[in-house]
């Protein structure tokens, strides 16, 4: 069971600008980019961030930006498609057999 979500908690927020570069990478690492901030106070609407350039607020009941998400789980799920979309994609494209393909835009709910 997760603990709830509260002053304490961690957020990770994308930052498209930081890079960290692994040994004997040339591009950068997509889990760089993710940085973990700290909840640190509440309002009735909002949740309070030590954010990057102070505090920042994120609601409580609307959408947050698609720069941040609630959990380590999404950031990492997140991290894992950016790093294997583009080498599924290609492999789909040039390796799969028809009836593969078939498989695929059924799970898509494509080409019915």
């Amino acid at each position: 069971m997760t603990a709830p979500f509260g002053v304490g908690s961690r957020v990770w927020q994308y930052d498209g600008n930081r890079r960290v570069y692994l040994p004997g990478n040339r591009a950068p690492s997509n889990a760089g980019h993710w940085r973990a901030f700290e909840v640190i106070a509440e309002t009735k609407r909002s949740w309070v961030i030590d954010g990057p350039w102070g505090t920042t607020k994120l609601s409580k009941r609307g959408p947050w930006p698609t720069t941040w998400v609630r959990t380590e789980a999404e950031m990492l799920d997140l991290v894992w498609a950016a790093d294997f979309r583009t080498q599924i994609a290609t492999a789909i494209q040039l390796h799969a057999t028809v009836s593969e393909l078939r498989a695929c835009a059924t799970i898509l709910g494509i080409g019915a």
